[in-house]
């Protein structure tokens, strides 16, 4: 009977030799792995990057923690203020204050053509009843007392008529001013007219304040000698009649009321500026 071993371990020894070999291979790999985990992935514990947007030109976006080397350029300065030559200044400064004096002007002119048509439209109300009740009063006259009366009325009713034909011939200083400064601007420029302007206002308020206080000075005499007048006359003696006494106490008391009420209009007259100087003091302080 033959023997198995050689048989076994002898014709067939390759296959098994192999097999061995494999085996352990595959042994020793499961030992290392388990010896040696795989770490988890830092993916699970950090929150993926924003997304950032290609820039214009296509070139691809730098990373966000990137730092640039070169530094960014210096803002230009844009805070200094633009320097205006000296001639440029001037003449804005010169259209400024003609404009600003152009419309005080406009503004006086305006008011005093609304007092003018107001003045007409009353006169000329005054005129045609006048001038109609005068000639009624005159057509229909039987003695001399009604005719005096409707020629008085007459009379009034032509004079109001007259008035309003002065009043639109007759133009204030103010008016006369505006339209001259108009022309001037037109003709020499702002500056020139505005300084022509300023001199001729000037000379005309220094007129009118001379002639104002001289008007004052007279107005108070004549108010200060009727009053002292009408006080000796209503307590002088004129006599044991009581006639002549209450005679001369209503003359002495009208007298002084006269002289009282012309103290009073000279001294408004002396202290209350009048439209041409209250608005040259307004344009010197606001020009």
């Amino acid at each position: 009977m033959p023997c198995a071993g050689p048989c076994i371990f002898g014709g067939n020894m390759k296959p098994l030799g192999l097999s061995l070999t494999l085996v352990f291979l595959c042994s020793s790999q499961g030992v290392s792995a388990q010896a040696n985990p795989p770490a988890p992935p830092l993916a699970t514990s950090m929150a993926p990057p924003a997304p950032v947007a290609p820039s214009a030109s296509g070139a691809a976006p730098s990373a966000p923690w990137a730092v640039s080397a070169t530094p960014p350029p210096a803002p230009e300065a844009t805070g200094a203020m633009a320097v205006m030559p000296p001639g440029l200044a001037a003449m804005t400064l010169a259209g400024s204050r003609a404009e600003r004096l152009g419309g005080l002007l406009g503004y006086h002119v305006e008011h005093a053509r609304s007092r003018r048509r107001a003045v007409t439209a009353v006169a000329l109300s005054a005129a045609g009843a006048g001038i109609f009740a005068g000639g009624y009063r005159l057509a229909t006259a039987v003695d001399s007392e009604s005719s005096a009366a409707g020629g008085m009325m007459l009379g009034v009713g032509i004079g109001a008529l007259l008035g309003a034909g002065l009043a639109q011939i007759i133009s204030t200083p103010l008016e006369d001013m505006g339209e001259h400064f108009l022309a001037a601007r037109a003709q020499v420029g702002d500056a020139a007219a505005v300084a022509a302007l300023e001199a001729d206002w000037d000379a005309r308020v220094e007129r009118q304040r001379a002639q104002r206080r001289i008007a004052a000075g007279t107005v108070l005499g004549l108010g200060a000698l009727f009053a002292g007048i009408g006080a000796f006359v209503a307590n002088s003696d004129t006599g044991a009649s009581s006639r002549d006494r209450e005679a001369a106490s209503l003359g002495g008391a009208s007298l002084f009321m006269v002289g009282t009420a012309l103290a009073i209009t000279g001294t408004a007259l002396l202290y209350q500026h009048d439209e041409l100087e209250s608005s040259w003091e307004l344009w010197r302080r606001v020009r």
